[in-house]
């Protein structure tokens, strides 16, 4: 409650400030005109002068006289509330009567009871009786007692309020004086530049931005009002609050000292608080310089990180490193055709280039859960499968810049069964629909049967001899036979004999 009283008694000073300030603008603004109208009075040309100051002057007028209005709205409100603080303080006073009555009645009481008590205790400790009843008496004088403190508190208050008041009412009325002297004054100066009242020369002077001006002071007046109604009101109520409390039995010594040791602590807390603002506007400091070396920091470890990829690739002198990237990525495309056409082979196996090795491969076997394993363990015709897979994968790598019409495959489909080696022909058919020339050297039956177009080699009498021929000049001489399209096979005893002994054989077109 005290604090709140010290907030109104802020708010009178407050208040007398602003009269304060508005009797200087006052009094300037009486100067002004004074001055202005002795100064300027001689021509016309100068009364003009004078009549836009005096507008000013007008205008500052009103504002003045609409200050006074609400300082006189204050000063009936704060009378109101000094009114109200005395009633309080009226009643206090009769409660305090009331609180003194019923000691005294209460000590009466006591000593009865402890008459009383001596005659009925008979065995018991009276001095436990009485320090309890000491108890109850001591804490009803400390409640009179701060009654008392308080009320003596809220009297000096009142005294201050009072000559705050009678302050007030003594500016006020000095204020109300000049403003009627300027208002006679502003009357005499306008009769001198031709009007005759003062309606004409608001009519004449208020513009839309004065009184947008005026009606802006009026809200912030009117919000000032209200914020002193809500300062009354939580007065008020902090009063009750107050009131209902149960206060300290503390003396007032002690308070004084715990209020002294609170304020040290507070002093020394505002002390520690500007340190730690410093320190903290160091450690923003700090952390700026922190965020733009982190930014620089980052920028340099791309940089690091784009010449670091390059060193990996081609961080050799000899080349090495960059052959064996370029030869990755290479592998990697061939993995990614071959993988189409195993797929049309045999849907079991996938090829996948080996994590951490540029140029090693290994097998996927999707029917035992995607297990991985080298190429190593592969069975002849799953070799046969895999290796036929990467030479389409590569044809048609290679095909991309250049046409490849011609595939040859030396052997392995013995190492088939029987639906893969349908698999594998189907493929190699379709291969030989897209007008690729596939030729195959192998002893199985079932291609024999397939392929209509085949080109025998066949052991000879006396129909050709040739003392110095090889397998590739029989193979380029079959090719020559048959033409740009066809089939050939060769019996398996061709790959089984000397080079030597080629010239026993004879080639025949079917």
């Amino acid at each position: 409650m005290i604090a709140a009283i010290q907030a109104d008694i802020k708010q009178f000073k407050q208040l007398k400030e602003q009269q304060q300030e508005a009797d200087a603008e006052l009094r300037n603004v009486l100067a002004t005109a004074q001055t202005y109208l002795s100064k300027y009075r001689a021509t016309d040309q100068n009364l003009q002068n004078a009549h836009s100051k005096l507008q000013e002057q007008l205008a500052q007028f009103k504002a003045t006289r609409e200050q006074t209005r609400q300082l006189k709205e204050k000063r009936s409100l704060q009378q109101q509330q000094l009114q109200s603080i005395a009633q309080q303080l009226q009643e206090r006073s009769e409660n305090l009567q009331q609180l003194q009555q019923q000691t005294q009645t209460l000590e009466t009481l006591l000593l009865e009871t402890q008459r009383e008590r001596t005659q009925l205790l008979g065995d018991k400790d009276p001095q436990h009786e009485k320090k309890a009843f000491q108890q109850i008496l001591q804490a009803t004088e400390q409640h009179c007692e701060h009654l008392r403190i308080q009320t003596q508190t809220h009297q000096r208050e009142i005294a201050a309020l009072q000559a705050t008041q009678n302050t007030h009412n003594t500016q006020l009325q000095q204020l109300q004086a000049q403003g009627q002297q300027l208002q006679n004054t502003l009357l005499t100066n306008i009769k001198a530049n031709g009007f005759h009242q003062l309606n004409e020369v608001k009519a004449a002077l208020l513009s839309e931005e004065i009184a947008n001006n005026l009606q802006q002071q009026k809200e912030k007046l009117s919000q000032q009002y209200t914020h002193s109604q809500q300062l009354l009101q939580q007065t008020q109520q902090q009063l009750v609050q107050e009131q209902a409390k149960t206060l300290t039995s503390a003396s007032e010594n002690t308070i004084l000292t715990k209020q002294t040791e609170l304020e040290q602590s507070y002093q020394q807390s505002l002390q520690n608080v500007g340190s730690l603002k410093k320190q903290l506007e160091q450690q923003r400091t700090l952390i700026e310089q922190l965020k733009t070396l982190q930014s620089k920091y980052e920028q340099q470890k791309i940089e690091y990180q784009r010449w670091k990829k390059l060193n990996d690739v081609i961080g050799m002198k000899n080349g090495k490193k960059f052959r064996v990237f370029a030869q990755s990525l290479t592998l990697q495309q061939l993995v990614h055709y071959a993988n189409q056409h195993l797929k049309k082979l045999n849907d079991r196996y996938y090829i996948r280039k080996r994590e951490g090795e540029a140029l090693e491969l290994d097998i996927i076997d999707l029917f035992q859960a995607n297990h991985t394993r080298s190429m190593k363990t592969l069975s002849g015709g799953e070799s046969f499968l895999v290796s036929l897979a990467m030479a389409l994968g590569l044809s048609d790598l290679a095909g991309h810049n250049t046409q490849i019409r011609s595939l040859f495959i030396d052997e392995g489909f013995g190492t088939l069964d029987e639906a893969t080696l349908e698999i594998a022909i189907t493929t190699l058919e379709n291969l030989q629909a897209t007008g690729k020339t596939i030729g195959i050297i192998s002893h199985v039956k079932a291609l024999k049967e397939r392929i209509s177009t085949q080109i025998q080699v066949q052991k000879k009498s006396q129909w050709i001899q040739r003392s110095q021929s090889s397998r590739i000049d029989l193979l380029l001489t079959a090719i020559a036979i048959a033409g740009d399209v066809f089939w050939f096979s060769v019996w398996r005893k061709l790959k089984t004999q000397r080079e030597g002994d080629l010239n026993q054989y004879r080639i025949v077109h079917t």
